[in-house]
């Protein structure tokens, strides 16, 4: 579609001055994804409301002109979360949206706009002591809320209270805690739970605008503890076993031979800023000092093992924290070697970085993850490692890597097998990478090959997850969820869909839904 001056005219009277664009660099830039696919395209407008008026002249404007619009968040999809496909375009970058509207302590509430990121909310939460309950992803310093809850997050959003959302016709609807007249109710759900039905829904149903969450106090001290494993089959069984006690330790699994060359990778500055952090993860300020002086001179992930399970125990003495720690380590299994637990410290002081979307020496990075039940994740495990060890005669010829990481929360585990090789960077790496990174690796070249083995490769480890029984978060146009729905759950979906949005104008192509 060719916008005519008129056109942005109009639309830039409806929002703020300068909140509409066709420059080329902007609008290819906002509309990448992580991963790099091959038909991708720019966006045909960009459109940065500041407020929710803004959001629902936007949304009316390109409807009315029959474009689709992509609502973006902080841009960190690599599963085609919002990129545009066929037809016009219009790109709604959310990220004006910042404004925290409601907080109060007493009620453990907040009600944040979409586009503020995890690191502007727990800014606004320290100084009460208060934190979400829902933890947000590990790339919450440019990540937003909004997005968080339109792609959703294996942890669950049980932690959403309520939605504000604006519809394809440009109508305004609250769900929830926000649907009650007057201060935000105490229940997400008093009555059918509307906000669920647009939690997970890659902003296909809804533009979210503003976001009430659950908060919790802040954990006055942390425990942690790390071993070391043979094989990542055992690892995940034992992670399995951890989480069947349901002691509350947050759980993740590396391999200690990436977090080795990470380190090594790292600047000198980068690595005393983490373990600078690690003092406010300890039960006191003298403790921490001493662990962290401890842990600099064993060195990063130090054990005979490659691959090391991490546990972190947070709770509101020191005390308490040591004894759900104990309780969780009680299950690991003697084959396990203890090591310093510099990971889990590390993560406590710095929860949120970027620097893991490209590899330890500036490779290309694109994960693949699967969710599965207690009882059948050491099975999907030993697939995709058996998979691996027959491809990786062909990724070696083109310099590709792989590892895994792993996470559990309530009763699953989650397994994310992540794909490295060496290729050129794009603007989405470079506009979020701290920029002496970002010069680093700024003269890698193009590398269509290997590129291409990476795309494949992800493409079968996600068919081999799917044939284990996984189910996925953070869906896009990457996972399936047509294929996967039974015929009544397809019909009752798409019914939903042609109520709230009939001319497919939000997010086509997300969830498998195109335009008719």
């Amino acid at each position: 579609m060719s916008l005519a001056e008129g056109d942005l005219a109009e639309i830039s009277r409806l929002l703020a001055p300068g909140s509409a664009s066709i420059e080329a660099e902007l609008r290819a830039r906002l509309s990448m994804d992580v991963f790099e696919w091959e038909d991708e395209r720019p966006a045909d407008i960009v459109l940065s409301p500041v407020d929710v008026d803004g959001v629902r002249a936007a949304v009316s404007w390109a409807a009315g002109r029959g474009m689709a619009i992509a609502p973006r968040g902080g841009g960190m999809s690599y599963t085609r979360g919002f990129q545009p496909q066929a037809g016009s375009v219009a790109l709604l970058d959310l990220r004006g949206l910042r404004k925290i509207r409601h907080l109060s302590p007493e009620d453990r509430l907040v009600v944040v706009e979409a586009g503020a990121t995890w690191l502007d909310l727990e800014a606004a939460l320290r100084p009460h002591g208060l934190q979400p309950a829902l933890a947000g992803p590990i790339s919450g310093a440019v990540s937003t809320i909004g997005g968080a809850v339109s792609q959703n997050m294996p942890s669950g959003m049980h932690h959403v209270l309520g939605l504000e959302l604006v519809l394809a016709d440009g109508s305004l609807v609250t769900t929830g805690a926000l649907a009650r007249p007057g201060a935000p109710g105490a229940l997400r759900a008093s009555g059918p739970d509307l906000t669920g039905l647009f939690i997970g829904d890659c902003g296909a149903l809804a533009v979210k605008t503003a976001v009430a969450l659950r908060l919790e106090p802040r954990p006055a001290a942390a425990e942690c503890a790390s071993f070391g494993f043979a094989d990542p089959v055992s690892l995940a069984a034992a992670m399995a076993a951890i989480q069947a006690r349901n002691t509350g330790v947050t759980l993740m699994g590396l391999a200690n031979r990436s977090v080795r060359d990470q380190a090594a990778a790292a600047s000198l500055g980068e690595a005393i800023a983490l373990l600078r952090g690690t003092v406010t993860g300890a039960s006191s300020l003298l403790q921490g000092l001493g662990r962290a002086t401890r842990l600099a001179l064993r060195g990063v992930g130090k054990t005979g093992l490659p691959w090391g399970l991490h546990l972190t125990a947070q709770a509101g003495s020191s005390g308490t924290a040591r004894s759900v720690l104990a309780e969780a380590v009680a299950a690991i299994p003697s084959h396990a070697a203890p090591m310093p637990p510099t990971i889990p410290l590390a993560m406590l002081s710095r929860p949120y970085s970027v620097r893991g979307m490209l590899g330890p020496n500036g490779e290309r990075w694109a994960p693949v993850h699967g969710i599965l039940p207690l009882g059948r994740i050491a099975g999907a495990t030993r697939a995709v490692e058996h998979f691996f060890a027959d491809a990786r005669p062909r990724m070696e010829a083109e310099g590709l890597s792989h590892s895994l990481m792993f996470s559990a929360q309530d009763t699953s585990v989650l397994v994310e097998p992540m794909i490295y090789w060496p290729d050129s960077l794009r603007q989405v790496h470079t506009s979020v990478l701290k920029a002496e990174v970002a010069r680093r690796f700024a003269d890698q070249p193009r590398n269509p090959r290997a590129r291409a083995l990476a795309r494949e490769i992800r493409r079968r480890l996600l068919e081999i997850l799917l044939q284990e029984g996984a189910m996925m978060a953070q869906l896009g146009r990457y996972y399936p969820y047509e294929a996967l729905a039974e015929e009544p759950a397809r019909r009752l979906a798409h019914a939903i869909k042609d109520v709230l949005d009939p001319c497919c104008v939000l997010n086509p192509g997300a969830l498998g839904w195109d335009r008719r």
